[in-house]
């Protein structure tokens, strides 16, 4: 069950924008001691996350899981950072 939360969340990466992606790896580097660089491709980010999150489930690192979980799930969409700040595009 879980082994399938990290494939469906780490599919849901590659639909990020880079500064999301960015904002992303910011709050997982805040979180542990792991130092993912934040420069690159897109597609450079993408496989920073997604090898950050196999090595938490191939470790059975549930806290950092967790955390890394709910920073992916609250990072805000562009759409849903205007909406906060009440503007519209």
């Amino acid at each position: 069950m879980a082994h399938l939360i990290v494939q469906e969340i780490s599919a849901n990466v590659s639909h990020n924008t880079v500064d999301r992606l960015k904002a992303i790896i910011a709050g997982l580097n805040n979180i542990g001691p792991t130092s993912i660089p934040k420069s690159g491709r897109k597609q450079d980010h993408i496989d920073r996350i997604r090898s950050y999150l196999t090595t938490l489930r191939n470790t059975n690192n549930i806290t950092a899981w967790t955390a890394s979980k709910g920073i992916i799930t609250s990072v805000p969409y562009k759409k849903d950072c205007y909406s906060l700040l009440n503007i519209r595009y």
